[in-house]
């Protein structure tokens, strides 16, 4: 569209298992992509019905991205949907067609880890497939191979047509050796849920992305890099769009957990710990909420209720249970509820991609990065990144860490420490 992007269709892959690539792609309306580190990206494109390439999208069909002035392929994706559109204002006449897919990590995402990927489904023997000593690189291409390409001999059918991976015993491409070994033992998991452990506990990388050498397919993992010293974004260099970082008060300070027993029998406790005492005396709040562990097999005793508190004596659990340990698990309930209840802080960065460090050419998905806010050196991995190419322009926006994602991202302690450093500046000036 505006010649950053460059947009290729694969075809459906011939009887050689090659995907040849059938046309380029210059008149779309709108397109976005998404690519995530060790995850499943999507994308989408708007094309006029109109257009000659239009007819190029079918289903088992494909694209394959390039961006000018980076060397590797950007991205490239399946088709997964394909939707006809017209309205009367914007996209009358022909109307347009909308392409939807996924990108190739859709693979891992649609395969399953068998307990004995070298034996056919009548044959799993084997309660699971488990190792603690491949070097990461080796077990994480290992259960790809094994369940979804090369080294699948559990069924001939379960491998994609022009997919390739490295395999046990090939000399042309052998597993690599890099990384720590990662532990893993699966049965019947997904595959993509399993290898992703792997990945991001080892520091390791990988993606399936088209080979136009070869004309299929072909998994890459590779060791990501520490760039927090050479790659930096802050609004001093002028690559920093918009930083926002907050902090929010406790909501509970003090647990009040109710155990076993009825009525005035019923073993209740008020449980507080160092971290909630401080963040009274930080916020000035007091903050109270009851939640219930009947699980814990302590009551009051009904002879001397207003004594130490007692071992329900009709718990009939596994293994032996007294005062000392029953009290332990009321505290470590405690902790975890004031821990997911107590003070939180959120980070939210955003990097501007540039030509003078530009995605794709100077980092990469999972590379370590740095921002710079308020003196304040901060540095994540990068997780996510979201192209968008249409008439009114390209965007880039990247997610940093947990960022963008369901996981907690509670950097409570660092957010607060920004905000003395703040406030220190101001009372200097």
């Amino acid at each position: 569209m505006n010649g950053e992007y460059t947009i290729y269709v694969r075809d459906k892959a011939d009887d050689k298992g090659q995907m040849s690539i059938i046309g380029m792609v210059d008149d779309y309306k709108e397109f976005t992509a998404t690519l995530q580190f060790c995850d499943v990206g999507t994308w989408q494109l708007k094309i006029s019905c109109a257009s000659q390439h239009a007819k190029l999208f079918q289903p088992n069909t494909g694209i394959v991205v390039h961006r000018k002035g980076v060397d590797r392929v950007l991205f490239s994706g399946t088709v997964t949907g394909i939707q006809k559109y017209w309205t009367v204002d914007e996209d009358s006449g022909p109307g347009a067609l909308i392409v939807t897919g996924y990108d190739d990590n859709y693979i891992a995402k649609y395969h399953i880890c068998y307990p004995d990927p070298l034996q056919p489904i009548s044959h799993q023997d084997w309660d699971t497939d488990a190792n603690t000593d491949f070097p990461s690189s080796r077990a994480l291409e290992g259960l790809i191979s094994a369940n979804a390409g090369y080294d699948s001999k559990s069924s001939p059918f379960r491998v994609p047509v022009g997919y390739d991976t490295p395999g046990d015993g090939r000399r042309d491409w052998p597993y690599d050796t890099f990384g720590d070994p990662v532990p893993y033992s699966i049965r019947y998991d997904n595959l993509l849920d399993a290898v992703k452990p792997i990945a991001t506990k080892s520091g390791i990388g990988w993606r399936n992305a088209y080979d136009h050498q070869a004309r299929k397919i072909k998994l890459e993992c590779w060791q990501v890099k520490d760039l927090s010293k050479l790659v930096r974004f802050s609004p001093e260099i002028g690559n920093l769009k918009e930083f926002v970082y907050s902090i929010r008060a406790p909501l509970c300070t003090r647990a009040v957990i109710g155990a076993r027993g009825e009525a005035h029998l019923r073993y209740v406790e008020s449980y507080t710990n160092a971290e909630a005492e401080e963040a009274e005396k930080t916020w000035g709040i007091v903050a109270e909420q009851f939640f219930d562990a009947t699980d814990v097999p302590i009551m009051r005793d009904a002879k001397a209720p207003w004594s130490d508190p007692i071992i329900d004596p009709n718990y009939t659990g596994q293994g032996d249970m007294n005062l000392d340990k029953a009290l332990s698990m009321i505290h470590q309930k405690g902790d975890t509820h004031l821990r997911e209840n107590g003070p939180t802080g959120n980070l939210q960065l955003y990097p501007l991609d540039t030509p003078q460090c530009m995605f794709g050419r100077d980092w990469w998905i999972g590379d370590v990065v740095s921002c710079i806010i308020d003196g304040d050196v901060h540095s994540d991995p990068v997780t996510k990144v979201t192209i968008s190419d249409s008439a009114s322009g390209t965007s880039l926006v990247v997610s940093l860490g947990a960022q963008g994602t369901t996981a907690s991202a509670n950097v409570y302690t660092e957010i607060q420490s920004l905000w003395r450093q703040l406030n220190e500046l101001k009372s200097r000036r």
